[in-house]
C-alpha cells in the first residue's frame, strides 16, 4: 500500500543519509533555500532550511535561514502570533550555538520589535552592532527605537553613523531631519532633507522639507516642495 517515495523530505533526506559529506549537502541545501526565498518561494524555502538541519542539528545559519524564511512570509505586514513564536525560537537557538552573529542579532531584534518587545529589540539591536558596527540598517531601526524612547542625542548618533555606512539611506536622512528639527535646529535639518527628498523623494520626505522652508521665511520654496508632495498623494495644504 501507499505512494513510491519518489520526491519530498523523505526521498532526499534518505538520498543523501547515504552520502558522507554531509557537509557539502548542508551547503547546498542552503544555498538552494536562499534561491527560493530570493524567488518568494518561502514554503520551499522554509523546507530545505529543515532539511539541512536535519542533516546538521547544530547548524547555527539553518535555523538563521529557517527564521528568516518564516519572517518573509509576511510580507510588509505583522507576523501572526506562532510565526512570531516560531521565528524568534529558531533565532535564540541559533544564537545559542553562534553568539558573534551579528545577521541573528539583528534579525531578532526585527522579530522582537514587532512584537512589541521594545527592550529586547534594543538589546538585540547593540548585540548586532558590538559585532558589526557599521550596519547601516541596524543603526537606522534602534536609532528609531532609542528617538521613540525620548533619547534624541542618542537617535541623531546612531542615524549618523548610518549614513556613514550608507549615504544613500534616504528614511535615515529623512529622520536625522525631522530629529534635527524637532530639536530646535533648523539650520542643521536643512542638508538632511534635502537629501531625503534626493533619495528618497516620497510625500512625507516632501512634505517635511516644505514645512522647514515655511518656518524658514521661504514661501515659494514651501510651495513647491508642497506640490511634489501632492503629486505623490500627500496631505493638502489647509
Amino acid at each position: 500500500g501507499g505512494h513510491p517515495v519518489t520526491a519530498g523530505e523523505r526521498y532526499i533526506l534518505g538520498a543523501f543519509l547515504l552520502i558522507e559529506d554531509r557537509v557539502e549537502h548542508v551547503r547546498r541545501l542552503q544555498n538552494q533555500g536562499r534561491a527560493a526565498r530570493g524567488r518568494g518561494d518561502l514554503a520551499r524555502a522554509r523546507r530545505l532550511f529543515k532539511w539541512a538541519l536535519k542533516l546538521n542539528p547544530r547548524c547555527a545559519t539553518c535555523l538563521k535561514n529557517w527564521a528568516e524564511a518564516i519572517t518573509a512570509q509576511a510580507s510588509g505586514g505583522p507576523l501572526s502570533p506562532a510565526l512570531a513564536d516560531a521565528a524568534e525560537e529558531k533565532l535564540r537557538r541559533s544564537l545559542a550555538l553562534l553568539p558573534e552573529d551579528s545577521d541573528a542579532w539583528y534579525s531578532l531584534g526585527r522579530v522582537l520589535s514587532e512584537r512589541g518587545n521594545r527592550e529586547g529589540a534594543v538589546e538585540a539591536y547593540r548585540r548586532s552592532l558590538a559585532i558589526t558596527s557599521d550596519d547601516a540598517d541596524a543603526c537606522f531601526n534602534l536609532a528609531v527605537l532609542v528617538g521613540d524612547g525620548g533619547d534624541a542625542s542618542e537617535e541623531i548618533a546612531l542615524l549618523r553613523r548610518a549614513l556613514s555606512a550608507k549615504p544613500d539611506h534616504g528614511q535615515a536622512w529623512g529622520n536625522l531631519g525631522v530629529a534635527l528639527a524637532s530639536a530646535g535646529d533648523l539650520d542643521a535639518a536643512e542638508e538632511p532633507f534635502h537629501n531625503a527628498v534626493r533619495f528618497d523623494p516620497s510625500a512625507k520626505n516632501w512634505i517635511n522639507l516644505a514645512r522647514l522652508h515655511q518656518a524658514k521665511g521661504r514661501a515659494p520654496q514651501a510651495k513647491a516642495a508642497m506640490a511634489e508632495a501632492q503629486a505623490l498623494g500627500g496631505a493638502r495644504q489647509s
